[in-house]
């Protein structure tokens, strides 16, 4: 197995149906499931830089950034169904090839390395990342909030925020 596809599926395997759904949107994923339902999804390439898989006629070619930056033969632009059933293939043959697979990654409990990792941007890396102006909406929002104001922090796969007021939720995968 190539590195690429191994890393690839470690990413995949924190994609739970939202995920997707955040991914793409819900029309999409349905079809992608439809998709998988009448045809295979195959190897066609693999090199140290890229994995090609091929659904039907439309080609799908993944690097290290994931599913967010594969590109697929199809017309469309941005994240389409062929490579969502592409990602949800590699996704499904991780559990095939290893069927215990998520409860492994639950055992070896994903979620403090990943708060570790949160907790290492600085104030520097964020103003880089959102600008002055979204870091400081973002502080002022969370000294805004209302202690008691129904923050949920959870996730087995992932760090999943949730805000009661406004709604909204963030995942970190």
């Amino acid at each position: 197995m190539s590195t690429l596809r191994s890393q690839l599926r470690a990413q995949l395997v924190r994609f739970d149906e939202d995920a997707f759904i955040a991914l793409a949107n819900r029309g999409l994923l349905r079809r992608a499931q439809k998709d998988l339902e009448k045809q295979n999804v195959v190897t066609v390439d693999q090199s140290a830089d890229t994995l090609t898989l091929a659904l039907g006629e439309y080609h799908i070619r993944f690097d290290i950034r994931g599913p967010a930056h594969a590109h697929c033969s199809c017309p469309a632009l941005g994240v389409c169904q062929h490579i969502l059933a592409a990602a949800i293939s590699l996704t499904h043959r991780s559990v095939a090839d290893k069927p215990h697979a998520v409860d492994e990654a639950m055992e070896a409990d994903l979620l403090p390395p990943l708060h570790a990792e949160l907790l290492q941007f600085d104030a520097s890396s964020l103003v880089r990342h959102a600008g002055k102006t979204g870091y400081r909406w973002a502080c002022q929002f969370i000294l805004d909030l209302d202690p008691e104001s129904g923050v949920e922090i959870g996730g087995d796969r992932h760090i999943l925020i949730r805000f009661a007021h406004p709604r909204m939720s963030f995942r970190y995968m």
